[in-house]
């Protein structure tokens, strides 16, 4: 329980002191504008936040983050983005897909897209997933030590992302015997003690 909480109060923290507008520091004590990997990692956040939280806005603002992405770093006739949202340096104009121990910004951005394509229901984020995945297909499977980043992505449209909601007064114990048992990949699991505890639902019926 403590962990979380201080994941929450970091989360919190950074959408206070590293945005600025429309803009995301690349430091947080810095003035650099961060590059597309701090722009997806922000997102990811965002959506840990709710994850860890239950509260909406949380996934709101992952909605306008993704808006933003998309606005700042599209480049035409390729869903890949550009690493950075300034064309006026000829060299942040790279598409950045390889990756290794160093992510790839636009795996990155991929793997936001279609979580939050999960706990939002909005279908368009994994359609630009979706994109950005077959765009790289031949060279992941070609050069799979060096794509490690899309292949996870690859795994999560494979798979799927599945929500697991226990309601038990045991909820922990039972969760942890259920995913000894059976780990799927991509799972999102819910725990509360009572029905009425749960707050991620994002207006569903549970």
């Amino acid at each position: 329980q403590e962990y979380r909480k201080e994941a929450l109060r970091l989360i919190r923290n950074m959408q206070k002191q590293c945005v600025h507008g429309t803009a995301i520091l690349h430091q947080y004590a810095g003035k650099q504008e961060g590059f597309l990997e701090d722009y997806a990692l922000f997102g990811t956040a965002l959506l840990y936040g709710y994850a860890l939280s239950g509260e909406e806005s949380f996934i709101q603002h992952a909605r306008l983050w993704a808006e933003n992405i998309s606005t700042k770093f599209s480049k035409q006739d390729t869903p890949f983005l550009r690493m950075n949202a300034d064309e006026s340096e000829g060299w942040k104009e790279l598409l950045e897909i390889e990756d290794d121990v160093i992510p790839s910004s636009n795996a990155l951005a991929g793997q936001f897209f279609i979580q939050l394509s999960t706990y939002s229901g909005e279908y368009k984020w994994r359609t630009q997933g979706e994109q950005m995945v077959a765009q790289v297909h031949a060279k992941v499977f070609k050069n799979g030590p060096r794509f490690s980043h899309w292949l996870e992505t690859a795994l999560g449209l494979t798979v799927g992302h599945k929500e697991v909601v226990v309601i038990i007064a045991s909820a922990e114990i039972e969760l942890h015997t259920l995913t000894e048992r059976s780990a799927v990949p991509n799972n999102f699991s819910l725990v509360s003690y009572t029905a009425v505890g749960l707050h991620h639902s994002l207006n569903r019926s549970v």
